[in-house]
């Protein structure tokens, strides 16, 4: 991409690219400087100052000789300089559509039963792959819910399939957790009795955004889980009472938890917006706080909760699934209520969240054809830092990260492999390949691992570039 005539003034910089006009600031230009003074490249951190920015001043201006790139020597002396294509991106917003609109849909309303004949079912196969997840992230955007069948009952396969969609999230419960009816924890998911529709972490000021239950045994009668769409939830409300809609949207609500040596607490709107867009739902009877309002608002939103909990219970809002062993349920917390049946006999539920933002991630990431996101209990290690493993093995392959440039391997390194002198037998992940004897580097990094042992799961810095290791030579 070139840019055809460039006008500098002292206001800013006008480009002309086919046949359009961007007009850009100095002050934008400055906050936006990609030279390594203003921009750390390898963590794409911002490092020039609010006030040097304010100070900028104006800039020389120049074009490359092929027009592909702008050049401005700052009155300080910095020259930054920005590809056309980077900054036409940016100023069309083409950079920045990474919102989960642009990538995967926006959210669909249903009622009760016609999400029956629409609902994403995966397989736990299917879920390893690539496009496997891209269907499940489509799937949770469209409808908030989907399924996956075929999993071992384990809880290293419940973790595996959860880490798919992000990290798993710690809470008090721990990161994964396992419900049984026997009062195990101070919740009633502990027990057999019936839950009614609600979504979790009221009490929590971020709450979890992503919450998968896995069945890891079913020798019972009854515990159908219950699903009811938020969105469709509120615009019935709405429709049928605009006043307890309007109280639902603007008064805070206290959600708290106490117990297993907690006590939580958090308020928001049992209908959150950001503008005319419902962005999540959040309601839960169980966990409802004590608190007071005066009158007759307290009295009013006692009717707006009842007229809430009569649609959210009314049959025909319900979808209804039955989970048996092998199969998870994975829903958005932010807009999905769920619920269970009472039941008799044994069932054995184990689950964790993950994170909103977490799963936005793993959809940028997909949609940028990125390498695997790191497990969150990987170690970080420092460059060229020393590390021996449990039983001493070598790296054999490293997953990289911010790839920048393929420099060929130090053969020190590679010289007698895992069981010869020292030296590592490495390959590098790119992409879906693995390019055996190189190490992915960036342009002024230098490599020194001869003496490194790096196992399984371990992180590290080589390069400027994250790394981790799937893989131990010998294995």
């Amino acid at each position: 991409m070139q840019a055809t005539a460039l006008d500098a003034s002292a206001t800013g910089c006008r480009l002309t690219v086919d046949d359009s006009t961007i007009d850009l600031t100095w002050r934008w230009l400055r906050d936006h400087a990609r030279d390594p003074e203003s921009f750390l490249s390898s963590a794409q951190q911002r490092m020039v100052s609010p006030t040097a920015v304010a100070a900028a001043g104006v800039g020389t201006a120049a074009l490359s000789d092929d027009g592909s790139s702008l050049n401005v020597t700052w009155p300080s002396g910095t020259v930054s300089t920005w590809t056309i294509e980077w900054l036409t991106n940016v100023a069309t917003g083409a950079e920045a559509a990474t919102s989960v609109d642009d990538l995967l849909g926006v959210p669909e309303r249903w009622r009760g039963e016609q999400l029956g004949a629409r609902l994403v079912r995966i397989t736990a196969a299917e879920l390893d792959a690539d496009d496997g997840l891209r269907t499940a992230l489509r799937g949770l955007r469209r409808d908030g819910l989907i399924v996956v069948t075929d999993l071992a009952t384990d809880q290293d396969t419940t973790r595996a399939a959860i880490e798919r969609f992000g990290y798993v999230r710690m809470t008090i419960f721990g990161d994964l957790w396992e419900f049984r009816s026997d009062g195990g924890f101070d919740d009633t998911a502990s027990t057999p009795l019936e839950i009614t529709p609600h979504t979790d972490g009221t009490y929590s000021a971020d709450a979890p955004g992503l919450l998968a239950l896995h069945c890891h045994r079913y020798e019972a009668t009854g515990g159908e889980n219950v699903f009811v769409c938020g969105h469709a939830l509120a615009d019935r409300l709405a429709a049928e009472s605009p006043r307890h809609h309007e109280l639902l949207r603007t008064v805070d609500i206290p959600g708290q938890y106490i117990g297993d040596g907690a006590h939580l607490m958090a308020h928001r709107p049992a209908f959150r917006y950001v503008g005319d867009r419902l962005v999540q739902v959040s309601y839960n009877h169980h966990d409802r706080a004590p608190f007071r309002l005066p009158e007759p608002t307290m009295t009013e939103l006692f009717d707006a909760l009842a007229h809430l909990d009569d649609i959210a219970n009314d049959p025909a809002m319900q979808f209804e699934l039955s989970l048996r062993p092998g199969d998870m349920v994975v829903f958005d917390n932010w807009r999905v209520l769920h619920g269970r049946r009472a039941f008799e006999g044994e069932r054995v539920i184990a689950g964790g969240y993950v994170n909103r933002e977490d799963v936005e991630s793993t959809a940028r990431r997909l949609a940028a054809r990125c390498p695997a996101p790191f497990s969150c209990t990987s170690a970080r290690l420092p460059h060229a830092s020393v590390h021996e493993n449990g039983e001493g093995s070598a790296v054999h392959v490293l997953h990289l990260h911010r790839v920048h440039a393929l420099h060929p391997l130090d053969q020190r390194l590679v010289e007698g492999g895992a069981g010869g002198d020292g030296g590592l037998d490495v390959g590098v992940l790119v992409g879906d390949e693995v390019d055996a004897g190189r190490l992915v580097v960036d342009e002024l990094g230098g490599v020194n691992h001869e003496r490194d042992r790096i196992g399984r799961g371990d992180r590290s810095v080589l390069g400027g570039h994250e790394a981790i290791a799937i893989g131990v030579a010998g294995e």
